[in-house]
This record gives C-alpha cells, sequence and structure tokens, in this order.
C-alpha cells in the first residue's frame, strides 16, 4: 500500500505484512498530518491519496483515524441503528416476541387510562415499535466495563462490521498500552486483513517489529 500527499518529497510505504509506525516527532507537523487526514475522512478536501496496489482507497468510507483512544465510544449514530436493528432481529426470532407485543399492549392501556383520569387532551402514536422502546429506555453498547486496548478493539471489530474500511491510523497507542496491549492489537490486525498505522511523536519504548518511517519537515526519511 502506498500513502501519497504532493508536500512531502516520495511516497510512504505500508507493508502488508507488519504494522507501520510514522513517527513525525515536531506536535505541529504531527497535528496537521492527523487534521488532514481526519478532514478528508470527514469528506472535506485534502491532499492525500492511499493506493492499495493500483486501485485508490476512498478515504472516506475505507480509512478509519482513532486520535483520542481516551474518549473513544462505540456509541455513535450508526452504530446505535446497528444495534436497534441486530436486537430487533433476534427479538423475532424468539419468545421475546410475545412479550414486546405484550408490552406495547400495556403502554397503550396505560396512555389511554392516564388520559382518561388526568381529563387532559393529547394525543399518542398506537404504532409503538420496538426501536422506540430501546430509545426511551437509552439502550446502547456497553463500555465501562473494558479496559482502553479492550474498547478499542471493540471500536476496530464493530468498524469492520459496518463498513468496509481497510486502513486504520491510531495515534499515540504505542504511548497509552504496553507491550502485551500493543501485540493484542497487532495480531486482530492481521487476523482481519487490515492494515494498522500507529501515529507517535517519538520511538517507543516497547518494541516490536514493525515498518518505522519517520517525517521531518514533510521530509520522509
Amino acid at each position: 500500500m502506498i500513502i501519497s500527499n504532493e508536500k512531502y518529497n516520495k511516497p510512504i510505504i505500508i507493508n502488508t505484512n507488519q504494522p507501520t509506525l510514522i513517527i513525525l516527532n515536531d506536535l505541529n507537523e504531527l497535528y496537521h498530518f492527523q487534521k488532514e487526514m481526519v478532514g478528508q475522512i470527514n469528506g472535506e478536501d485534502g491532499g492525500f491519496m492511499i493506493f492499495d496496489g493500483e486501485k485508490p482507497l476512498k478515504i472516506e468510507s475505507q480509512v478509519e483515524y482513532t486520535y483520542n483512544i481516551l474518549m473513544l465510544t462505540l456509541n455513535n449514530r450508526k452504530a446505535i441503528n446497528y444495534l436497534y436493528k441486530q436486537i430487533t432481529t433476534e427479538v423475532g426470532k424468539t419468545d421475546s416476541l410475545l412479550r414486546y407485543e405484550e408490552l406495547k399492549k400495556s403502554i397503550i392501556e396505560f396512555l389511554s387510562l392516564l388520559k382518561k383520569e388526568t381529563l387532559m387532551d393529547f394525543s399518542f402514536n398506537e404504532d409503538l415499535d420496538l426501536t422506540d422502546i430501546l430509545k426511551v429506555f437509552d439502550v446502547k453498547f456497553s463500555e465501562h466495563e473494558d479496559t482502553p486496548i479492550q474498547l478499542l478493539i471493540r471500536y476496530i471489530d464493530l468498524i469492520l462490521t459496518l463498513t468496509k474500511t481497510k486502513v486504520f491510523f491510531i495515534s499515540f497507542a504505542l504511548y497509552l498500552f504496553n507491550e502485551t496491549e500493543v501485540n493484542e492489537l497487532i495480531q486482530y490486525a492481521a487476523q482481519h486483513d487490515i492494515y494498522l498505522i500507529f501515529v507517535e511523536k517519538e520511538v517507543p519504548k516497547n518494541t516490536f517489529d514493525s515498518n518505522v518511517i519517520t517525517i521531518v519537515d514533510s521530509y520522509i526519511l
């Protein structure tokens, strides 16, 4: 795989059989690298192009950048919609469907009685579906028992379920995680045939077999 940007003196070569470590010692340059890549993922203009062989990747749909691991969450809108869809599908396969219909009937009866007893003029939608109930009770993916590395792997796994992402950039993972956790992440990437690119300010103390690329003043060493 090749990552190119006209501001660099040459393309960044990404090996297929090992993770890549990009070092940007200057924080300002690291910030702009991250900002431009994230911007393109979000559909903004930018100078990065990524090729998997001769085929250009669609950065907005095939690239993910995790730049704040400690603020990571599984519960974005797309993920929640997926969760609700999966729950609805599973309910349809079990006896829970009958219980849901009974619950729906009870809610409608409660609202009808409330309207009658309070003499308040209000209306409500009787076509209640399971998604409405899940929203009321704020049903979402559980995260509180995960360690940061567990949450990151669960997040990547969810992204792979929802999208065709091929490349994952991660900033400061090597600063946060120990050697065992980094190896766990690398093994996961190898098992799922994805490109894993670590972005750091300096070479980490935890050593591992990686393709190390250093960028200084937009010059690839």
